[in-house]
C-alpha cells in the first residue's frame, strides 16, 4: 500500500488534473485511496480509483474498491502451458506473444462516471 500512496503523491505533484486512476494492483489502489483521504480528496466524487486483482480487503475498505477480477487458475494454466512449450524446443526464443484472458469489472464505491463527479463538484463546492 505504501507504494500506491507514494505513487499517488508523485502523480499529484505533476498537476495532471486526474479524475481517475487505474492501479496495477488493489494494494496500489488502496494506497492511492489513503493518499486521497489524507489530502482531502473525496473518492469517487473527485477521483475514481480502480484496482486490479480483486483482493478481499478491497471489499471491506471504508470506500469499497472497484477492481478487475481475473481467474487465477486460468492465468496460471496459460503461463505454465507457455513455459512448457518454450522449454520443449531447442529453437531460439520466439518473440513475445500476447495472450488475452477474460476478466470481470467488479464495480464498487470507489468509482463513478465522470458526469457524476462533475455534478458532485458543482453541488458540494469541491473542485
Amino acid at each position: 500500500m505504501a507504494a500506491g500512496f507514494e505513487g499517488m503523491a508523485a502523480l499529484a505533484e505533476r498537476n495532471l488534473g486526474l479524475t481517475a486512476l487505474f492501479a496495477a494492483s488493489d494494494m496500489f489502489a488502496l494506497g492511492a485511496m489513503r493518499w486521497a483521504k489524507v489530502n482531502g480528496l473525496s473518492v469517487p466524487e473527485q477521483l475514481s480509483i480502480v484496482g486490479y486483482d480483486n483482493i478481499e480487503f478491497g471489499e471491506f475498505s471504508n470506500t469499497t474498491l472497484t477492481s478487475v477480477r481475473n481467474d487465477g487458475a486460468t492465468l496460471a494454466k496459460a503461463a505454465v502451458e507457455r513455459l512448457i512449450a518454450l522449454m520443449e524446443t531447442d529453437a531460439p526464443l520466439p518473440p513475445p506473444t500476447l495472450t488475452l484472458l477474460p476478466g470481470e469489472l467488479v464495480i464498487r464505491e470507489s468509482s463513478s462516471r465522470p458526469g457524476q463527479r462533475a455534478w458532485a463538484s458543482q453541488h458540494t463546492g469541491k473542485p
